[in-house]
């Protein structure tokens, strides 16, 4: 009898030792098992914190993806008139939306969306451009606008692949060095 009462005792002291402890010092003194809750109870703040940025990223993509499918169905609703001063101002309009709309390198999601109304945008512009020229292969302005489209196909592989090319510019460049020392 007198094992288990020393026994007794001694988980006693120890307890009531560990509640003084951790009453002044706090989880300095705490028992790891205590230091694992804490830390359990931050991992799953965080674990939510992140499902919460991540829903809200995606919403946002959605969101994004929407309106650029309406914008897209906008630029495919226009007509492409046959009147050669129509045709001519839709260009002009065109060619301002293409100005302001450039394209951006593709390994970002946010830019794939964007890109799509840019796309669109200038294949609208393209089907225009044909059209004049079936009308009227003879007028001025039709120089201008295959420059446009010139650029446009430019532009268009440069802004989504820009990061590849600079790899690819770099690479041929390390190459050349290498061949010009042997």
């Amino acid at each position: 009898m007198g094992r288990i009462s020393n026994s007794f005792k001694g988980q006693i002291g120890r307890d009531t030792g560990k509640v003084v402890s951790n009453f002044l010092y706090g989880d300095k003194h705490a028992t790891p098992h205590r230091l694992i809750m804490s830390e359990a109870k931050k991992q799953i703040a965080e674990d939510e914190s992140t499902h919460r940025i991540e829903t809200d990223r995606k919403n946002q993509m959605f969101g994004l993806d929407s309106a650029v499918l309406q914008n897209i169905d906008l630029v495919a609703g226009v007509k492409i008139p046959h009147e050669k001063l129509e045709l001519i101002d839709l260009l002009s309009e065109l060619t301002t939306q293409l100005t302001a709309n450039n394209w951006a390198n593709i390994f970002d999601e946010e830019n794939r969306i964007r890109n799509k109304f840019t796309d669109a945008l200038f294949d609208k512009y393209k089907q225009s451009v044909f059209t004049l020229e079936a009308i009227d292969p003879e007028i001025p302005q039709l120089r201008y606008y295959n420059q446009v489209v010139k650029k446009g196909n430019l532009r268009k592989i440069f802004g989504k692949y820009y990061p590849i090319i600079g790899i690819i510019i770099g690479i041929l460049i390390f190459a050349i060095m290498i061949i010009a020392n042997k």
